[in-house]
């Protein structure tokens, strides 16, 4: 069985009525699985609909001196800066990187497919 993690939460009907609790029951049970392809596909819709990067994380005191934390977004920051609430400084660092990490994951996810495909076929 191929784990999807989004499969059950696209339909509101399905699974306990304590979301936390079905998302972490779901992810334990699943650790193991690979992902879809269709699951991948649509992480990468999401990085390709999101504003463009890089993002990178300024937080007051340790990156600049006066103002407020934010994204800076887009190069040489020309998209609106995103402001957060209620985030930790690494709550953010993680937001802003994520920006950057998940294509970049998603490409090595689709290479080392790709040799695992190759590797199979050699076998036969």
């Amino acid at each position: 069985m191929v784990f999807d993690p989004a499969g059950p939460f696209l339909n509101p009907g399905v699974g306990t009525t304590n979301f936390i609790s079905d998302i972490r029951l779901r992810m334990d049970e699943n650790l193991t699985k690979p992902l879809s392809n269709a699951y991948l596909d649509e992480v990468r819709k999401r990085c390709d609909a999101a504003t463009e990067g890089p993002w990178i994380s300024f937080v007051e005191d340790r990156d600049h001196v006066a103002g407020d934390n934010f994204i800076g977004r887009g190069v040489n920051r020309r998209k609106d800066d995103l402001y957060l609430t209620g985030a930790t400084d690494e709550d953010q660092d993680f937001i802003a990187y994520a920006r950057q990490d998940i294509p970049l994951l998603l490409d090595e996810i689709e290479r080392l497919q790709k040799l695992l495909d190759e590797k199979a076929k050699e076998d036969k």
